[in-house]
């Protein structure tokens, strides 16, 4: 059994931030409509709503709910059936839950690895890498992986500079 020395899954959170915060308020603004036309009497909801039965406002709550939920589900499931793993051997990717692909490169067969990183993922210490063997199209690209710096430093020979844009 060789020694694992970084294992991470995509941060969906970190990869997309303000994505992610938009779909929150809009859970939020979903869960404020369901409270509002449980509560509110009718009277106080005619200007916010115009007109529009309690039940109607609930009824638009939950659907936003629901919708923000799904959006999140879409995005963070499918994550955490990926899954980067270096070993003293190499690299080994895992995808997939019912269907699963895996790649699998030995150390020496990794020419180069390149770290992209925005402003904004270089702040929040997330990055995509992509992996050479022996071509010029990367063998392997996987995004939002946490501290990608760190598996430039464990596969030798390979340059610590992430490129930022």
């Amino acid at each position: 059994m060789s020694d694992l020395f970084y294992e991470a899954h995509p941060q969906i959170f970190r990869m997309r931030p303000l994505s992610s915060l938009s779909v929150f308020v809009i859970m939020f603004a979903g869960l404020l409509f369901v409270g509002a036309g449980r509560v509110a009497a009718p009277g106080v909801l005619e200007g916010l709503t115009g007109g529009m039965h309690p039940d109607t406002v609930q009824s638009i709550g939950i659907l936003l709910f629901f919708l923000g939920a799904a959006r999140l589900y879409v995005w963070y499931a499918p994550a955490r059936f990926e899954v980067i793993l270096v070993t003293e051997e190499g690299l080994s990717w895992r995808q997939g839950f019912m269907n699963r692909q895996v790649v699998t490169m030995d150390r020496e067969d990794v020419r180069d690895l390149r770290v992209h990183q925005t402003r904004l993922q270089r702040l929040l210490d997330v990055g995509d890498i992509s992996v050479y063997t022996d071509s010029d199209k990367p063998a392997l690209v996987v995004r939002g992986l946490p501290c990608p710096e760190r598996i430039l430093s464990l596969i030798p020979g390979q340059a610590t500079t992430p490129a930022a844009t």
